[in-house]
């Protein structure tokens, strides 16, 4: 059901499909989903466990790749990554934010401490080259582009249909490089913080 979901979602939002739709798409009848399932929500809780698990599994294997390398590679390569993940499964994860932002509590605890572990991981890693960023404040500097750059790969890659203005036609590797381009250019700006204005 997890699998017929998913390809439901190539081509209909979440809340348009019926569980009678999941049902024929799985070859089943409606009584063995609620066998398993006591709502859609509730199936799309277990479908976001799946995604995010092996999301996490691949990203994680990058960054701990990349332990101990220069800054510029870390940002690339992570990027590369994040954009390689959001494009992959697109009806998926449109889902999961749509929920997110509308149920939250429909997505598990287990998921959103996984989310938050990967940003974790992602934000220690580029602090780990401290030296290298010139941003007068490493750790908000940090923190705000990561989250700046899952924001635009959301709303670039994901959320924005193609024919709305204002999304960018490009391939995966050139939005990779402005993205990369983005971030590296943020982290290496000696920017002076205020402490009275964060």
């Amino acid at each position: 059901m997890l699998d017929a979901t998913e390809k439901l979602l190539l081509t209909s939002h979440f809340d348009d499909i019926a569980i009678a739709d999941i049902a024929r798409e799985a070859g089943m009848s409606v009584g063995n989903f609620y066998t398993r399932f006591a709502n859609k929500d509730a199936l799309l809780s277990v479908l976001h466990e799946r995604y995010e698990r092996e999301r996490a599994d691949e990203l994680t294997a990058v960054i701990q790749s990349l332990e101990g390398q220069l800054l510029h590679v870390k940002v690339e390569k992570t990027m590369s990554a994040i954009v390689t993940l959001f494009s992959k499964r697109r009806g998926v994860l449109r889902s999961f934010i749509m929920v997110a932002w509308r149920r939250p509590e429909a997505l598990s605890s287990t998921s959103k401490n996984r989310l938050g572990g990967l940003y974790q991981q992602l934000c220690d890693l580029f602090l780990a080259s401290r030296d290298e960023i010139s941003h007068t404040d490493a750790e908000t500097a940090v923190n705000f582009i990561v989250n700046s750059a899952l924001s635009v790969c959301r709303e670039k890659l994901v959320l924005r249909p193609a024919d709305l203005p204002g999304r960018t036609p490009m391939q995966n590797q050139a939005f990779t490089d402005q993205l990369a381009f983005m971030v590296l250019s943020y982290l290496r700006s000696p920017i002076s913080v205020d402490p009275a204005n964060t």
